[in-house]
């Protein structure tokens, strides 16, 4: 299992979105190579590239934090008084373990922003990321500078939802004034 985890973290995401090109593109003909539209379809093996490599980092943590939870002397307490185990999982583990999945899903939506551009070109999918590479091989400094600066803001703002999210996931944190 250990190993599988280091596996798909090893991997880049250009090299997964390469070998299901590969595999669903030419051998299999599923999908159209030559990419550029925005149907449905289109959007699958992108969707699945991005997944893979970030599926990882999520069963990894979330597989962490809920074995330090369960070790906690709640779950303890709560299993001596005789509580179902789905009921301790479910009402008590994972929403104390969120707070770190929460932390992770931000980083992730944040790197999803800017990260993104070798999987649309691979895909030739239209889109920002395909833009600010061609904004920076054709040295059009204004487009990168904004593409740079709206990264920026729509990070911030993921990192100030997710700091805002705490406070209603664990009440035992304040919010500050």
């Amino acid at each position: 299992m250990e190993f599988s985890f280091s596996f798909k973290l090893s991997i880049p995401s250009f090299w997964i979105g390469l070998i299901l090109l590969s595999i669903f593109g030419v051998q299999l003909r599923w999908i159209n190579v030559a990419g550029g539209t925005t149907d449905f379809k289109a959007m699958i093996l992108p969707s699945v590239t991005l997944a893979l490599s970030m599926s990882a980092k999520y069963t990894r943590q979330v597989r962490n934090a809920v074995l330090e939870e369960l070790r906690q002397d709640y779950v303890i307490g709560a299993r001596m008084r005789g509580i179902k185990e789905s009921v301790i999982l479910w009402r008590h583990v994972l929403p104390n373990a969120m707070l770190p999945i929460v932390t992770l899903l931000g980083l992730s939506l944040g790197s999803l922003l800017g990260g993104t551009a070798v999987v649309e070109i691979i895909y030739n999918w239209p889109g920002m990321g395909s833009m600010a590479i061609k904004a920076i091989a054709c040295r059009d400094y204004p487009m990168v500078q904004a593409y740079v600066l709206m990264i920026a803001i729509m990070y911030m703002v993921i990192n100030i939802i997710v700091d805002l999210s705490y406070t209603y996931l664990d009440p035992r944190i304040k919010e500050v004034k």
